[in-house]
């Protein structure tokens, strides 16, 4: 944020960047007017959402402390369906871990209040959404050959 203009779009789309051995991600904003505009809002956010869940070992959640417990400013609406989505697209067996990063956060306010504010949410989500038992019930061996296969081609 600008502070001779306010709030404002800071990133557009999706940029990638290497440290090391390590691949870093900046994707858009999921709740910029800009992108609201052009009238593909809602499907951008969810396919760059489920996209970063998907290939993040660590995904960082940028948003307002003042949004913390607010439904639609938290966008935990947003993270229930790509959790639901990402274990039903990749099944992955590997843990993610969420770091929320607060913007306008002050040292006056509960840190204990906000984490567990924000790890209940988090739990009432998990409880929530669909969790399918197994989705490679067909030819697991020779879909995961094919997949080995197939990363030998960008290795």
């Amino acid at each position: 944020m600008d502070k001779n203009h306010g709030r404002q779009q800071t990133t557009k789309g999706i940029w990638l960047s290497q440290a090391g051995k390590t691949l870093i991600f900046d994707i858009e904003g999921t709740d910029s007017k800009e992108r609201a505009k052009d009238g593909k809002g809602l499907s951008f956010e969810q396919t760059t959402s489920l996209f970063a869940l998907a290939m993040a070992d660590v995904l960082l959640i940028n948003m307002w402390y003042t949004d913390i417990g607010r439904d639609k400013g938290s966008n935990y609406g947003l993270l229930k369906v790509i959790f639901e989505a990402n274990l039903k697209l990749f099944d992955q067996q590997s843990s993610k871990k969420l770091l929320f990063v607060l913007r306008d956060y002050d040292n006056e306010s509960n840190e204990k209040a906000i984490k567990d504010n924000i790890h209940a949410d988090l739990e009432t989500i998990w409880g929530e959404i669909y969790k399918p038992e197994s989705h490679k019930k067909f030819q697991s061996e020779q879909f995961n050959q094919k997949c080995y296969e197939l990363k030998g081609r960008f290795v």
